[in-house]
């Protein structure tokens, strides 16, 4: 007779756990799709940078140093918009386009990513370490011709 009470007891415990855990036949609750993730600022090295170039993936250099420091010397194929003028510059390209954002150090060209991640680009680059840290070539001038 005591195995049948526990039988009993087991089935009746078994039958509350799963009134309570809301397994009775009802559907399950419906979930909301997680909130979009936001797109952060990729930090890249100088020779992951250099992989890219070599490859020819498709991103713009922009060194938003002063004009001054950029004639100096700079990554060629780079472009300069200083970061004063990277909001009104930013909205004039595709929010696709990917972007490495150069300086000297890599803290300005944090600045810069952190804009354009604000304005809605998906793909942004920082340069770590900056020109400072750059082993690859770099030309002087403006950039613009002979």
């Amino acid at each position: 007779m005591k195995r049948g009470s526990i039988i009993a007891c087991v089935l009746i415990t078994a039958t509350v756990l799963v009134q309570l855990a809301g397994c009775h036949g009802s559907s399950p609750p419906q979930l909301e799709p997680p909130p979009p993730v936001a797109p952060e600022r990729q930090d890249i090295t100088a020779a992951q940078l250099q992989t890219m170039i070599d490859t020819s993936q498709r991103v713009a250099l922009v060194d938003v140093r002063t004009n001054q420091e950029y004639t100096a010397g700079h990554i060629p194929g780079s472009i300069n918009q200083p970061l004063a003028n990277i909001d009104e510059w930013s909205q004039r390209i595709s929010k696709d386009t990917g972007i490495c954002c150069i300086c000297a150090s890599g803290y300005t060209s944090r600045q810069a990513a952190a804009i354009l991640l604000e304005k809605g680009f998906t793909e942004v680059y920082n340069l770590l370490g900056g020109m400072n840290g750059w082993p690859g070539d770099i030309e002087a001038g403006c950039g613009c011709g002979p």
